[in-house]
């Protein structure tokens, strides 16, 4: 499970990318707190882009299922 917590004034997207650069999901959100079930996807390392407005952010994570 992914937890976003950031405190964004706007809608914000969240994308789920792998290492090898392949857009597995995209997301799109309009609340502040939002969680996305990881259970769909395979174990490994992941990249969770978070954008809004001209903010983008960009984290590794690792999901074990």
């Amino acid at each position: 499970m992914i937890e976003n917590s950031q405190s964004f004034n706007e809608d914000f997207n969240v994308n789920i990318i792998s290492l090898d650069g392949i857009l597995m999901k995209k997301y799109s959100f309009n609340e502040k707190l939002s969680r996305i079930n990881t259970s769909q996807f395979a174990s490994g390392i992941y990249i969770v882009e978070t954008k809004s407005g001209a903010q983008t952010d960009r984290t590794k994570i690792m999901i074990q299922n």
